[in-house]
C-alpha cells in the first residue's frame, strides 16, 4: 500500500497539492476569523474600553496566526527558521485556544480549537516528504 506511494512520484505530488490547498484553505479560514473577531468588536463593545481592546487584540492575534502561515505555504525551503517559528506558534495558539475553551465555551472558540488542530496537523505534515 504504501509502496505505490514511494514507488509513484506523480501520487506524492498530488498528495502533497492536496495537503498544501488543504493547509491554504484552514489558514484562509482562520484569517477570517480573526477579521470577523475584529469586526463585531462595535457590536460587543459600546465604547472604546480595555476590554474591547483586548477583544481585538484576540482577533490580531488570530490574523498573525494565519499570516505566518500563509508566509510557510509559500516557502519552497525545507527547512528554515519560519518553519520553525510558524510550528512553534501554532503549537502555543492551539494550546492556547484549547484553555479558551475551558474558560469560554462558546461556538466559535471551539471552532478556533478546530481550525487550530488542522493548521498546526498540516504545517507539520506539509512539510514532510
Amino acid at each position: 500500500m504504501f509502496e505505490s506511494l514511494l514507488i509513484n512520484p506523480k501520487k506524492n505530488v498530488e498528495r502533497s497539492l492536496s495537503i498544501q490547498a488543504l493547509y491554504l484553505i484552514v489558514a484562509l479560514m482562520i484569517m477570517l476569523l480573526g477579521i470577523i473577531h475584529i469586526w463585531i468588536t462595535p457590536r460587543v463593545y459600546k465604547s472604546m474600553t480595555q476590554e474591547s481592546i483586548w477583544f481585538v487584540s484576540g482577533g490580531l492575534a488570530v490574523i498573525s496566526n494565519a499570516s505566518l502561515n500563509l508566509a510557510m505555504i509559500n516557502v519552497k525551503l525545507e527547512t528554515s527558521l519560519l518553519n520553525y517559528i510558524c510550528i512553534f506558534n501554532n503549537v502555543l495558539i492551539f494550546i492556547f485556544s484549547i484553555l479558551l475553551v475551558r474558560v469560554l465555551p462558546r461556538p466559535q472558540t471551539k471552532l478556533l480549537v478546530g481550525f487550530m488542530f488542522l493548521e498546526t496537523v498540516l504545517g507539520l505534515w506539509s512539510k514532510v516528504k
